[in-house]
């Protein structure tokens, strides 16, 4: 089993201890390795499994690697610079649809699962 939730929180609670507008108000997983989070800055974004997804268009999302993402093997799908603006889990269903391809044979689950973060 994957244990991305875990790792996904983890980095939440450590980036809102220093940026509480980054404090997630829902999370939710969307297949095997891939969660969204929607945040108190009306941001979302989507943190993935490095080993079991990849960008399916790498020269536009892949830059510098976050130093708190790479320790957790995860990378993210950044809703925030998109047009129009990726801001609810819903919105992102979709985008990460066309931007995340599996390294394997990973499938969407077909409806985002939420789950408590607390």
């Amino acid at each position: 089993m994957d244990t991305i939730r875990p790792r996904v929180i983890q980095h939440y609670r450590e980036l809102a201890r220093r940026a509480p507008q980054y404090t997630p108000v829902r999370m939710a997983e969307l297949a095997k390795g891939v969660v969204e989070v929607e945040d108190k800055a009306g941001e979302c974004d989507a943190l993935f499994n490095k080993a079991l997804w990849r960008y399916t268009m790498p020269e536009i999302w892949e830059g510098p690697e976050q130093e708190m993402l790479d320790s957790l093997n995860l990378a993210a799908l950044e809703g925030a610079g998109t047009a129009p603006v990726v801001c609810t889990i819903e919105d992102m269903v979709a985008f990460a649809k066309r931007h995340l391809s599996p390294k394997g044979a990973h499938s969407w689950y077909d409806a985002p699962q939420f789950f408590d973060f607390k």
